[in-house]
Parts: C-alpha cells; structure tokens; sequence
C-alpha cells in the first residue's frame, strides 16, 4: 500500500484492512505509527526494525523496537529495546532462536 492510499483510510479502516496489506511503501513516520497500532489493536506482537529518526516514533511504541548499531542514529537506538551490533538483520532470528531455547530451559528446570 502506498503513502497515498494509506492516507485515504481512517484508523478504523486500516485496522480491518491491515490482515490483507503485505507491503507498505513510502510511508512516512505518522504512518509507520499508525501500522503499528494498528496491528497491535489487532492483537499482534509488533517488532519494528528502524536506523532514522524518522523511525523512532514507531520504534518506540513497537512492543520490540530494533535499530541498527552502526548504521543507526542516535536518537533510533535510544527509542529501541534492541541495538544491533552489526546491522545484519540475520541477527535478530539468531537472537530469538537462542532466546527461545533459553525460555524452553528456564521452563524444564
């Protein structure tokens, strides 16, 4: 969905339409936070990935907000749960597949 069409829809409307949309393009920060909501309303955990300050509004509200390390500015990390050592988002599926096998751990003890 472009930046256009999302500006045509109310909240409510991109709230039921959210489950169909697969890619939003050229969407600007009040849009990234509105995704956001929406999908959290939804009831989906929502992980956004960000390196601008354009992206920290929505990293902030994100139940996981990830920005880049090195290639992120500061005010992206500051609003992030997660800093990325490396900006190789192949990270992040590393990190949760260690913290699941933790949780799993954590459970049988």
């Amino acid at each position: 969905m472009s930046s256009e069409k999302l500006e045509q829809y109310t909240d409510q409307e991109l709230e039921s339409a959210i489950d169909n949309i697969k890619i939003f393009a050229r969407v600007n920060p009040e849009h990234k936070v509105r995704i956001v909501q929406a999908l959290q309303k939804k009831g989906y955990i929502v992980s956004m990935t960000g390196d601008g300050v354009n992206d920290a509004p929505s990293l902030a509200i994100a139940d996981i907000g990830v920005a880049m390390g090195v290639s992120g500015t500061d005010v992206a990390k500051q609003a992030a749960d997660v800093i990325l050592t490396n900006d190789d988002l192949n990270t992040m599926m590393t990190g949760v597949l260690e913290g699941r096998n933790v949780y799993q751990k954590i459970r049988r003890a």
